[in-house]
């Protein structure tokens, strides 16, 4: 990653399935400078090692089919810049993890932080994201219809 990291002007970084090989993921300090939208779609990653100061810059994170990841930094929630985290497909503690740091945020008065999860609604009952209230079942799963529905094919 180091190469990827160095490139100065590095705004976007998309890694797909074997892009990554490696149980853990620390970046090097000084390295992404630049990124402002990072995924990570079916890498075999188990822990990842990171706070805002290897993402000084960071807007939006996409998490997908990553089912070996055990959490996402809790440090990622620090970054000033960071306005979204999207998870799907990952393991339940992925998804805790997302949930504690928009906690987190919210707690701090950093109420601008998106976190959208996309899975089977059972478990965004379980893990507290809605209320099991049919009325807010409803209008949410017709909110995901929508989004997905509006979604711009490239950025999926």
């Amino acid at each position: 990653m180091t190469i990827f990291g160095s490139l100065p002007n590095l705004q976007v970084l998309k890694l797909f399935s074997k892009a990554f090989i490696g149980l853990e993921w620390q970046p090097n300090e000084r390295e992404f400078l630049q990124l402002k939208y990072l995924r990570l779609h079916d890498i075999y990653l188990e822990n990842w090692i990171a706070n805002s100061i290897h993402f000084p810059t960071l807007e939006h994170l996409v998490i997908d089919g990553c089912t070996s990841l055990k959490e996402i930094p809790s440090g990622i929630g620090e970054i000033p810049t960071l306005e979204s985290i999207e998870v799907s497909n990952c393991s339940d503690s992925v998804l805790i993890s997302a949930k504690q740091i928009q906690e987190e945020q919210y707690g701090l008065g950093n109420d601008y932080l998106q976190v959208r999860i996309f899975t089977w609604l059972g478990k965004l009952i379980k893990f507290g994201f809605i209320d099991h209230d049919k009325d807010l079942v409803d209008n949410l799963c017709w909110d995901i219809f929508l989004k997905l529905d509006s979604q711009n094919l490239e950025d999926i």
